[in-house]
């Protein structure tokens, strides 16, 4: 039961956004794909407990917001952008009950 593994993955994602400041509120949602790599550690914790500490790096490709044209500012329009990517570095502890 003892042991290392890795995975990959492909999944998609909903990200909800809410920008609020004192005279504007933006409310936007975004769909992307992610892919991603993880890499863990089986350690077996009595007779019944498997316990895995697991670093998991997800990036996302492509994520496009459109309802944020209400944050355009006049003076940096040439750089707003509504398409955007992201990196997430994550670190979990999964704790799996045997019979």
């Amino acid at each position: 039961k003892k042991g290392v593994f890795a995975e990959a993955f492909l999944g998609w994602s909903r990200w909800d956004l809410v920008h609020k400041e004192a005279d504007v509120q933006v409310a936007d949602v975004a769909n992307a794909p992610l892919m991603g790599l993880g890499a863990g550690v089986l350690i077996p914790f009595g007779k019944h407990v498997v316990i895995s500490p697991i670093f998991r790096y997800t990036y996302y490709p492509s994520v496009t917001w459109e309802g944020l044209n209400t944050l355009k500012n006049p003076n940096t329009d040439p750089f707003f952008r509504e398409e955007t990517f992201f990196r997430q570095m994550s670190f979990e502890i999964h704790v799996q009950f045997e019979r």
